[in-house]
């Protein structure tokens, strides 16, 4: 088959709840090029002719995005989110925007290929108590035809469990209790399930689900509270 492959597109990319993770990931998307002709550079000089080009490119294929939206509701957030995306070299390429999806009119008439949902569902009661079950139909119309919707959270921390683990769920409510007394709002995450449910009645499909573990080490646990 002589027919040249084409790269796959996240398009124009609504990354809906920003923050320094996802906007590194976008910075690697944006700079995949460079970086796999980095990559294939290197391999090449090695003395054996060999090296890391093939591991590369298979772990980094070839991806594209055409422009970014980033979203955050706080003001401090953006600022670092901006200056980030300046060290980065990716500042031209999108926009950072503050603003609130309980806002009608944040990005009224505009629709993205991709949206990414990133934590954003358990960061939307410091924001926007009670709003959790609208974001899916606040965010729904802001996707194209055809376009996808990737949505990352956690499952909810269990009050206990049995075993060394239950350390963490004590930590968990310790961190919450000082938000909790500082006048803020806790995160609140939401299970798989309901996730669906109101994806679903968004108007949406579920196309694919993955879960992951994660693993938790002592200097994570200790920033929780830290």
């Amino acid at each position: 088959n002589n027919e040249e492959k084409v790269a796959p597109c996240f398009g124009n990319f609504l990354d809906a709840g920003t923050g320094s993770h996802s906007l590194r990931w976008m910075a690697s998307i944006l700079h995949r090029e460079q970086l796999l002709a980095n990559a294939k550079s290197k391999s090449n000089n090695h003395p054996d002719g060999i090296g890391g080009e093939t591991t590369t490119t298979t772990a980094a294929p070839l991806i594209s995005m055409k422009s970014y939206t980033a979203i955050t509701a706080d003001e401090t957030m953006r600022r670092r989110v901006y200056n980030e995306a300046t060290e980065l070299g990716i500042q031209t390429r999108g926009d950072v925007i503050i603003g609130n999806w309980n806002n009608e009119t944040l990005l009224e008439n505009q629709t993205f290929d991709t949206i990414l949902v990133d934590y954003l569902v358990g960061a939307i009661d410091g924001f926007s108590p009670y709003f959790q079950d609208q974001i899916f139909h606040r965010l729904s119309p802001h996707l194209a035809p055809g376009g996808r919707m990737y949505i990352i959270g956690l499952q909810p921390i269990p009050d206990s469990v049995d075993g060394d683990g239950n350390v963490f769920c004590k930590i968990t409510k310790a961190r919450d209790a000082c938000i909790l007394l500082a006048n803020h709002r806790c995160y609140r995450e939401y299970p798989l399930d309901w996730i669906e449910r109101h994806v679903e009645r968004a108007g949406m499909k579920v196309l694919e689900r993955k879960k992951y573990s994660i693993r938790y080490d002592h200097g994570t646990m200790v920033r929780q509270i830290n």
